[in-house]
């Protein structure tokens, strides 16, 4: 259960990384970002910007749980506290669509 929780959230990061915004580093936003829209952030640099919430350019795990539970937030569209396999699929379509996906 743990080693699937593992990849859930390795995944889950991936699909954040490629749907936020990219920004530069030295320009964080406050408080974590988790925008979905706008243009894909520019790889782990720009997934690093939008976790970085106070800007020292280091993830904590703080800052690192905060974000997954932002995105978390955002996927679980009846906000029932648990993701099924329809907000996933939404999810992913969602994502895909964002990067020029039909």
């Amino acid at each position: 259960m743990k080693s699937g929780m593992v990849v859930f959230t390795s995944i889950l990061t991936l699909y954040a990384a490629a749907a936020l915004n990219g920004q530069p580093a030295s320009h964080p936003p406050q408080g974590g970002d988790c925008s979905m829209s706008g243009p894909p952030a520019d790889g782990a640099h720009g997934a690093m910007a939008r976790m970085d919430a106070n800007g020292d350019g280091m993830i904590s795990r703080a800052e690192f749980d905060a974000f997954h539970a932002m995105m978390f937030g955002k996927i679980d569209a009846n906000g029932d506290g648990q993701l099924s396999r329809e907000e996933m699929q939404q999810h992913m379509q969602h994502m895909h669509e964002m990067h020029g996906g039909h």
